[in-house]
């Protein structure tokens, strides 16, 4: 995880290989709000990567374990709120 956190690019391209793998899902969003809502997702995973690091390093992850996590923007104007489960899946 440490590595991720280092270079901003990595937690970024990481991400959007997910999305690309069809593991970011927008059940009702299509069009440019989706591809907007996939690129703010993608910075703001990238943010908590980056600010979280040494946290996230000692993490379990447990399959299908809801979690909920705000990511406050930066510039102080409102945040993400993250919430889900972590699924064992692969797109295929």
């Amino acid at each position: 995880m440490g590595c991720l956190a280092k270079d901003r690019k990595r937690p970024e391209a990481e991400v959007r290989k997910l999305i690309d793998k069809g593991l970011f899902d927008l059940r009702y969003t299509t069009g440019d709000p989706a591809e907007n809502m996939r690129a703010k997702g993608v910075r703001s995973v990238a943010d908590y990567v980056e600010h979280f690091a040494s946290e996230l390093r000692d993490l379990t992850f447990e399959q299908e374990k809801e979690f909920e996590t705000l990511v406050e923007y930066e510039n102080g104007e409102g945040g993400a709120l993250v919430s889900g489960a972590i699924e064992n899946r692969s797109a295929g």
